[in-house]
Protein backbone atom coordinates (compact mmCIF):
# COMPACT_ATOMS: atom_id res chain seq x y z
CA UNK A 1 0.00 0.00 0.00
CA UNK A 2 0.83 3.75 -0.49
CA UNK A 3 -0.06 6.88 -0.14
CA UNK A 4 -4.18 7.40 0.51
CA UNK A 5 -4.26 4.16 -0.54
CA UNK A 6 -4.66 0.77 1.46
CA UNK A 7 -5.85 -0.58 5.04
CA UNK A 8 -4.17 0.65 7.89
CA UNK A 9 -2.28 -1.85 9.29
CA UNK A 10 -4.52 -2.58 12.78
CA UNK A 11 -7.65 -2.78 10.47
CA UNK A 12 -5.84 -5.61 8.54
CA UNK A 13 -4.99 -7.61 11.78
CA UNK A 14 -8.37 -6.94 12.68
CA UNK A 15 -10.28 -8.24 9.77
CA UNK A 16 -7.83 -10.74 9.47
CA UNK A 17 -8.27 -11.67 12.66
CA UNK A 18 -11.86 -12.06 13.29
CA UNK A 19 -11.49 -14.71 9.98
CA UNK A 20 -8.98 -16.91 11.93
CA UNK A 21 -11.34 -16.49 15.40
CA UNK A 22 -14.33 -17.78 13.50
CA UNK A 23 -12.55 -20.52 11.82
CA UNK A 24 -12.72 -19.41 8.28
CA UNK A 25 -8.82 -19.34 7.63
CA UNK A 26 -5.77 -20.94 8.87
CA UNK A 27 -2.31 -19.36 9.84
CA UNK A 28 0.86 -20.63 9.45
CA UNK A 29 4.20 -19.38 10.58
CA UNK A 30 7.91 -20.51 10.99
CA UNK A 31 6.39 -24.09 9.63
CA UNK A 32 3.83 -24.28 12.35
CA UNK A 33 -0.03 -24.21 11.11
CA UNK A 34 -2.13 -22.90 13.87
CA UNK A 35 -5.56 -24.13 13.05
CA UNK A 36 -7.65 -21.89 15.58
CA UNK A 37 -7.30 -18.87 18.30
CA UNK A 38 -6.21 -21.49 21.35
CA UNK A 39 -3.65 -22.86 19.41
CA UNK A 40 -0.79 -21.77 21.77
CA UNK A 41 1.06 -18.81 20.41
CA UNK A 42 -1.58 -18.12 17.68
CA UNK A 43 -2.26 -14.23 19.42
CA UNK A 44 1.00 -13.28 19.36
CA UNK A 45 0.59 -13.82 15.13
CA UNK A 46 -1.93 -10.80 15.57
CA UNK A 47 -0.56 -8.87 18.30
CA UNK A 48 3.28 -8.74 16.85
CA UNK A 49 3.63 -6.53 13.50
CA UNK A 50 6.30 -8.19 12.53
CA UNK A 51 4.82 -11.69 13.58
CA UNK A 52 2.06 -10.92 11.03
CA UNK A 53 3.44 -9.86 8.33
CA UNK A 54 5.50 -13.21 8.60
CA UNK A 55 2.45 -14.88 8.62
CA UNK A 56 0.34 -17.13 5.83
CA UNK A 57 -3.28 -17.47 5.76
CA UNK A 58 -5.56 -19.75 4.44
CA UNK A 59 -8.90 -21.59 4.21
CA UNK A 60 -8.34 -24.25 6.49
CA UNK A 61 -7.62 -27.50 4.97
CA UNK A 62 -10.02 -30.98 5.22
CA UNK A 63 -12.97 -29.73 6.53
CA UNK A 64 -15.62 -27.27 5.23
CA UNK A 65 -17.47 -24.82 7.41
CA UNK A 66 -20.43 -26.50 7.15
CA UNK A 67 -18.82 -29.71 8.31
CA UNK A 68 -17.42 -28.08 11.41
CA UNK A 69 -20.80 -26.42 12.07
CA UNK A 70 -22.41 -29.88 11.59
CA UNK A 71 -19.70 -31.64 13.85
CA UNK A 72 -20.46 -28.34 16.28
CA UNK A 73 -23.87 -28.91 16.36
CA UNK A 74 -23.91 -32.42 16.83
CA UNK A 75 -21.46 -32.18 20.23
CA UNK A 76 -24.04 -30.06 21.36
CA UNK A 77 -26.93 -32.30 20.96
CA UNK A 78 -25.39 -35.65 22.55
CA UNK A 79 -23.66 -33.76 25.83
CA UNK A 80 -25.88 -30.83 26.19
CA UNK A 81 -23.22 -27.73 26.25
CA UNK A 82 -21.82 -25.63 23.63
CA UNK A 83 -18.61 -25.99 21.78
CA UNK A 84 -16.33 -24.50 19.32
CA UNK A 85 -16.57 -25.09 15.68
CA UNK A 86 -12.52 -24.75 14.61
CA UNK A 87 -10.74 -27.65 13.52
CA UNK A 88 -8.19 -27.85 16.67
CA UNK A 89 -11.08 -27.10 19.14
CA UNK A 90 -13.24 -30.03 17.67
CA UNK A 91 -10.92 -32.98 17.46
CA UNK A 92 -9.43 -31.77 21.09
CA UNK A 93 -13.61 -32.18 22.57
CA UNK A 94 -14.06 -35.00 20.74
CA UNK A 95 -11.51 -36.63 22.06
CA UNK A 96 -12.36 -35.32 25.47
CA UNK A 97 -16.07 -36.08 25.49
CA UNK A 98 -15.68 -39.09 24.01
CA UNK A 99 -13.03 -40.80 26.25
CA UNK A 100 -14.38 -39.90 29.18
CA UNK A 101 -18.31 -41.61 27.33
CA UNK A 102 -15.81 -44.75 27.02
CA UNK A 103 -14.70 -45.06 30.53
CA UNK A 104 -19.02 -44.42 31.45
CA UNK A 105 -20.07 -46.77 28.46
CA UNK A 106 -17.87 -49.71 30.19
CA UNK A 107 -19.67 -49.48 33.37
CA UNK A 108 -23.01 -49.46 31.47
CA UNK A 109 -22.33 -52.85 29.27
CA UNK A 110 -20.96 -54.25 32.94
CA UNK A 111 -24.42 -53.70 34.34
CA UNK A 112 -26.22 -54.56 31.31
CA UNK A 113 -24.53 -58.32 31.44
CA UNK A 114 -24.66 -58.63 34.83
CA UNK A 115 -28.27 -57.81 35.43
CA UNK A 116 -29.23 -59.13 31.83
CA UNK A 117 -30.75 -55.63 31.24
CA UNK A 118 -32.71 -55.43 27.68
CA UNK A 119 -30.31 -53.05 25.59
CA UNK A 120 -27.25 -54.14 25.76
CA UNK A 121 -26.79 -54.67 22.11
CA UNK A 122 -27.55 -50.60 21.35
CA UNK A 123 -24.67 -50.13 24.22
CA UNK A 124 -22.61 -52.33 22.73
CA UNK A 125 -23.20 -50.98 19.32
CA UNK A 126 -22.54 -47.63 20.75
CA UNK A 127 -18.90 -49.16 22.19
CA UNK A 128 -17.81 -49.62 18.75
CA UNK A 129 -18.89 -45.97 17.89
CA UNK A 130 -17.14 -44.45 20.64
CA UNK A 131 -13.94 -46.71 19.76
CA UNK A 132 -13.41 -46.26 15.75
CA UNK A 133 -14.09 -42.33 16.93
CA UNK A 134 -10.96 -42.21 19.94
CA UNK A 135 -9.33 -44.71 16.92
CA UNK A 136 -9.21 -42.13 13.95
CA UNK A 137 -6.29 -39.88 13.13
CA UNK A 138 -5.98 -37.03 15.67
CA UNK A 139 -6.10 -34.59 13.40
CA UNK A 140 -9.29 -36.72 11.26
CA UNK A 141 -11.87 -36.84 14.32
CA UNK A 142 -14.86 -35.55 12.37
CA UNK A 143 -15.42 -37.31 9.41
CA UNK A 144 -16.44 -40.69 11.79
CA UNK A 145 -18.21 -38.46 13.95
CA UNK A 146 -20.53 -36.87 11.15
CA UNK A 147 -20.48 -40.65 9.42
CA UNK A 148 -22.10 -42.16 12.31
CA UNK A 149 -24.21 -39.05 13.32
CA UNK A 150 -28.26 -40.73 12.45
CA UNK A 151 -26.82 -44.04 14.99
CA UNK A 152 -25.16 -41.56 17.40
CA UNK A 153 -28.03 -39.56 18.47
CA UNK A 154 -30.13 -42.50 18.50
CA UNK A 155 -27.73 -44.59 20.44
CA UNK A 156 -26.51 -41.37 23.04
CA UNK A 157 -30.19 -41.28 23.92
CA UNK A 158 -30.95 -45.02 25.20
CA UNK A 159 -27.27 -44.62 26.51
CA UNK A 160 -28.15 -41.84 28.53
CA UNK A 161 -31.74 -42.83 29.69
CA UNK A 162 -30.11 -46.02 30.40
CA UNK A 163 -27.23 -44.63 32.81
CA UNK A 164 -30.10 -42.37 34.54
CA UNK A 165 -32.86 -45.11 34.71
CA UNK A 166 -30.70 -47.84 36.03
CA UNK A 167 -29.85 -46.62 39.64
CA UNK A 168 -29.18 -49.68 42.00
CA UNK A 169 -32.89 -49.61 43.53
CA UNK A 170 -34.23 -49.63 40.20
CA UNK A 171 -31.96 -52.74 39.35
CA UNK A 172 -32.96 -54.30 42.22
CA UNK A 173 -36.51 -54.07 41.77
CA UNK A 174 -35.81 -55.36 37.71
CA UNK A 175 -34.13 -58.33 39.56
CA UNK A 176 -36.84 -59.06 41.86
CA UNK A 177 -39.54 -59.41 38.71
CA UNK A 178 -37.09 -61.24 36.44
CA UNK A 179 -37.00 -63.94 39.55
CA UNK A 180 -41.02 -63.50 39.91
CA UNK A 181 -41.27 -64.31 36.18
CA UNK A 182 -38.85 -67.55 36.02
CA UNK A 183 -40.74 -68.45 38.80
CA UNK A 184 -44.07 -68.00 38.66
CA UNK A 185 -45.45 -66.72 35.12
CA UNK A 186 -45.74 -69.78 33.23
CA UNK A 187 -48.17 -70.98 35.53
CA UNK A 188 -49.72 -67.85 36.15
CA UNK A 189 -50.38 -67.79 32.51
CA UNK A 190 -51.42 -70.99 32.18
CA UNK A 191 -53.98 -70.32 34.29
CA UNK A 192 -54.71 -66.27 32.75
CA UNK A 193 -55.62 -68.41 29.63
CA UNK A 194 -57.76 -71.25 31.27
CA UNK A 195 -59.09 -70.50 34.80
CA UNK A 196 -60.09 -74.23 34.89
CA UNK A 197 -56.51 -75.76 34.85
CA UNK A 198 -54.64 -76.58 38.33
CA UNK A 199 -51.45 -75.83 38.30
CA UNK A 200 -48.88 -78.81 37.69
CA UNK A 201 -46.36 -80.30 39.93
CA UNK A 202 -43.70 -78.07 41.20
CA UNK A 203 -45.97 -75.29 39.40
CA UNK A 204 -47.95 -73.93 42.78
CA UNK A 205 -47.42 -70.60 44.38
CA UNK A 206 -46.86 -70.52 48.30
CA UNK A 207 -49.82 -71.31 50.38
CA UNK A 208 -50.40 -67.65 50.66
CA UNK A 209 -51.41 -67.36 46.55
CA UNK A 210 -53.20 -70.66 46.08
CA UNK A 211 -56.59 -69.42 46.29
CA UNK A 212 -58.47 -68.70 42.83
CA UNK A 213 -58.72 -64.49 43.81
CA UNK A 214 -55.28 -64.05 44.48
CA UNK A 215 -54.32 -66.02 41.18
CA UNK A 216 -56.92 -63.57 39.19
CA UNK A 217 -55.12 -60.92 40.97
CA UNK A 218 -51.64 -62.14 40.24
CA UNK A 219 -51.81 -62.90 36.65
CA UNK A 220 -52.44 -60.06 34.67
CA UNK A 221 -49.36 -58.55 36.90
CA UNK A 222 -47.06 -61.32 35.74
CA UNK A 223 -48.31 -60.52 32.37
CA UNK A 224 -47.48 -56.63 32.24
CA UNK A 225 -43.96 -57.38 34.54
CA UNK A 226 -43.03 -59.61 31.34
CA UNK A 227 -44.04 -56.93 28.56
CA UNK A 228 -42.45 -54.07 30.16
CA UNK A 229 -39.09 -55.94 30.73
CA UNK A 230 -39.23 -57.35 27.26
CA UNK A 231 -36.94 -54.98 25.32
CA UNK A 232 -35.30 -51.54 25.48
CA UNK A 233 -38.69 -49.48 26.01
CA UNK A 234 -38.06 -50.88 30.27
CA UNK A 235 -36.73 -47.67 30.17
CA UNK A 236 -39.93 -46.11 30.29
CA UNK A 237 -42.51 -48.51 32.59
CA UNK A 238 -39.43 -48.86 35.42
CA UNK A 239 -42.76 -46.67 37.77
CA UNK A 240 -44.81 -49.49 36.51
CA UNK A 241 -42.20 -52.58 37.61
CA UNK A 242 -41.79 -50.92 40.62
CA UNK A 243 -45.56 -50.65 41.67
CA UNK A 244 -46.37 -54.11 40.60
CA UNK A 245 -43.95 -55.76 42.54
CA UNK A 246 -45.56 -54.31 45.92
Amino acid sequence: TGGEYGWENHAVRLVVATLFRGGYIQAKAEGKTYFDHKTPGATGLFTNIRSFRSTSFAKPMGFTLQERMEARNLLTKLFHKPFDHTVDALNRDIREQFTEVQTQLSNEVAKAETHRLPGLETLKALQQKVKNILGSPEADRIHPLLAAKDELLEEFTFYQKFSKVTSPENVKAIAQAQIFLENQWQALQTFSNNPLTPFGKGESLEASREDEGERQKLAPIADRLASNLGGEHFLNHISQIRTDLH
